[in-house]
C-alpha cells in the first residue's frame, strides 16, 4: 500500500498498525482474504477476530468449496486488507478555496494491509470456538442475543463439516489514515464542519480528523 509520511499510523511501527487493525476489526467487523491461486488472484470478504497470542493472528473461516480454502499452500502468503470509514471531501470544505482557488476533492479513508502466512484449520472444535466468539462478538448488543448453543449440537456439528478455518500469522502490517494531515489546519477545521453535515460515515471520518487536528 502506498503510505506518505504524513498519512502514516503513529511511527509507523507494528505496534501502531496493529491498533489500528484492532479498531477496524471491532468497527467493521469484516475484511477480505486475498490470495493467489495458479497466478489469478482470489478474494473473499469475512467477518474476522483478532488475537494476539501467542502471536498476532487474525482468524475467521471459510467455505470448504472456496477455492482459497483447498488450494493454499503452507508456505503461501496471503493478505486481509480492511478499511475503515471513508468519505468524499469537496474542495468546498476548504478555506484555501475562497483564496487561491487551488484545491481539488479529495477521498479521506483508514486502511490496513495485513500480510502473512495462511493456516488453514479442519478441527471441529477450533472451527467450533472461532464460529462461538465471532457469533457472541456480533450477538452482544442485542437484548435477546443468540448464542450457537441455542441450536441443536447435531446440527451445528454437520454445519461445521461445510467450513474451514483460517488463521493469518501477521508478519507485515501496513497501516494508513489519509484524514487531509497534508493540508494547513484551517482547511482540516473545514473539512470537520463540512463532514459533520453529512452521512454518518462522513461524520465518522470527520471525528477522526478532528482527533488527528487535536494531536497536531
Amino acid at each position: 500500500m502506498y503510505i506518505p509520511t504524513h498519512f502514516s499510523v503513529g511511527d509507523g511501527s507494528m505496534e501502531a498498525g496493529a491498533e489500528l487493525l484492532t479498531a477496524l476489526i471491532t468497527s467493521q467487523r469484516v475484511g477480505t482474504l486475498s490470495s493467489v491461486i495458479d497466478g489469478r488472484i482470489q478474494a473473499t470478504v469475512l467477518p474476522l477476530l483478532i488475537r494476539t497470542e501467542p502471536v498476532l493472528s487474525i482468524v475467521g473461516h471459510l467455505a470448504a468449496a472456496n477455492v482459497q480454502s483447498k488450494t493454499i499452500g503452507e508456505t503461501d502468503e496471503a493478505l486481509i486488507s480492511l478499511q475503515g470509514p471513508d468519505a468524499y471531501v469537496s474542495p468546498s470544505f476548504y478555506a484555501t478555496k475562497a483564496e487561491t482557488e487551488k484545491v481539488v476533492p479529495t477521498w479521506n479513508y483508514s486502511a490496513v494491509h495485513a500480510y502473512g502466512q495462511l493456516v488453514l484449520h479442519y478441527d471441529a472444535a477450533w472451527k467450533l470456538e472461532v464460529v462461538q466468539a465471532l457469533t457472541n462478538a456480533h450477538e452482544a448488543h442485542r437484548d435477546n442475543p443468540w448464542s450457537v448453543d441455542d441450536a441443536p449440537e447435531p446440527y451445528i456439528q454437520a454445519r461445521l463439516k461445510g467450513i474451514v478455518g483460517v488463521e493469518l500469522i501477521v508478519s507485515e502490517l501496513q497501516a494508513k489514515e489519509k484524514l487531509s494531515q497534508d493540508k494547513p489546519a484551517t482547511d482540516r477545521q473545514g473539512v470537520v464542519s463540512g463532514l459533520g453535515e453529512g452521512s454518518s460515515a462522513d461524520r465518522a471520518v470527520g471525528e477522526r480528523v478532528a482527533d488527528r487536528l487535536n494531536q497536531s
